[in-house]
């Protein structure tokens, strides 16, 4: 059996053994995701990329959990339908974008920052805002 191979069983044993329900690893190689039966809702599942909470600021959130690649930066107008940000995913990047035209008011998940499955990235605010 190969290093990664045993590396690989040596970290599923260790989580079969814990109290964790779920655990994420990233490496220069590779993303991993995995949960025991029971334990936290697969992250992974798409979603609308916006939600709107109350006010009227709307959020940007995560459809995945991944690592924010690109955000665009706040003052930024968008339209609907425009990319705001893009989020890497088992080495894949993913687009998010808004579903309604706005200004970027902030960004709560900076280039490079670990973002949960539903977390706010950004908030938009109508253009007269």
């Amino acid at each position: 059996m190969n290093k990664v191979a045993l590396e690989a069983r040596a970290l599923l044993e260790q989580f079969r053994n814990s109290d964790w329900r779920d655990i994420y690893v990233r490496t220069a190689r590779y993303a991993l995701f995995i949960a025991k039966p029971g334990g936290a809702s697969n992250p992974m599942p798409r979603v609308p990329a916006s939600a709107a909470p109350s006010g009227d600021a709307k959020s940007i959130v995560a459809p995945h959990i991944g690592t924010v690649a690109w955000i665009e930066s706040v003052g930024s107008l968008v339209a609907p339908e425009a990319i705001v940000a893009r989020i890497e995913v088992l080495g894949t990047l993913i687009d998010i974008a808004s579903e309604f035209a706005g200004r970027v008011d902030g960004v709560a998940a900076p280039v490079g920052t670990l973002v949960q499955f539903g977390a706010t990235i950004a908030t938009i605010v109508s253009p007269g805002d």
